[in-house]
C-alpha cells in the first residue's frame, strides 16, 4: 500500500515562546528527530508542513527526500497544516497512486519507527488507525484515502481525532505510551530531557 507520510511542524509554540520544532534533542532538534523516524517507514511521498518563519531554514531537508509545504498562516490552528499537507498530496504527481495517510507530530520525540510501522499495518486492515496510551488516543494516525475531503473540512486547532471518534468501530488502536508526551510547555520539555514520561 502507498501512503503518504505527513509531519506537522508549522505550530505557533506559544507556550513554548520559541519554535518547539528547533528544540534540542539528543544532539539534534526535534525536527531532524521527527524527520528521521518518519524517514524509516516506506511512506511516499514524505511532507514535512512547516511556519513561513521556519520555511527558510529547512530547506536541505529537500536533498533527503522530504517535500516541504508551508502553511501560510498556522495560527489558523492544526486543521490548517493536515488541510495544506493534503492539498499537496493530491496535487503530487503520482497522487493517484496514494491509497492513505500517515500524520504524526513533531512535537511527540519519544515515538519510534517501530510505532509509524505498526500504525501503518494496522490501518491497512481497517483504514483507520490511531495511537492509544492510558484512556485516550490520538497521534500518530492513519487515514484511508476516502477521509481525504473529511480531514480537508477540519476547522480550528483540532487534528483528525474527530474524524476517527465518528468511525471509532473501524479504528485499530496500538498502543504506545510514550505518545502521552507531546511538548507544550517548559515543563514538558524539561520531563522529556530528564528522561521523564507524561
Amino acid at each position: 500500500m502507498t501512503v503518504a507520510g505527513v509531519l506537522l511542524a508549522a505550530g505557533t509554540s506559544q507556550r513554548m515562546g520559541r519554535p518547539k520544532a528547533l528544540l534540542p534533542y539528543r544532539g539534534k532538534t526535534l525536527l531532524q528527530h521527527a524527520v528521521e523516524t518518519l524517514g524509516a517507514t516506506s511512506c511516499r511521498p514524505r511532507i514535512v508542513v512547516v511556519s513561513p518563519e521556519m520555511e527558510k531554514g529547512c530547506w536541505q531537508m529537500k536533498d533527503v527526500g522530504i517535500a516541504l509545504v508551508m502553511n501560510p498562516d498556522p495560527l489558523r490552528g492544526l486543521s490548517s497544516s493536515i488541510r495544506q499537507a493534503v492539498e499537496a498530496i493530491e496535487g503530487g504527481a503520482a497522487h493517484e497512486n496514494v491509497e492513505g495517510i500517515l500524520i504524526t507530530l513533531v512535537d511527540q520525540p519519544l515515538v519510534t519507527p517501530e510505532h509509524l510501522k505498526a500504525i501503518l499495518d494496522a490501518g491497512a486492515e481497517t483504514g483507520l488507525a490511531a495511537t492509544s496510551w492510558s484512556t485516550t488516543f490520538g497521534p500518530p494516525v492513519f487515514l484511508y484515502r476516502s477521509f481525504f475531503p473529511s480531514l480537508k473540512d477540519l476547522s480550528g486547532d483540532f487534528g483528525a481525532k474527530k474524524i476517527l471518534r465518528g468511525n471509532i468501530d473501524r479504528v485499530r488502536m496500538v498502543e504506545f505510551p510514550g505518545a502521552a508526551l507531546d511538548i507544550d510547555d517548559a515543563a514538558d520539555y524539561g520531563r522529556l530531557l530528564s528522561g521523564e514520561k507524561a
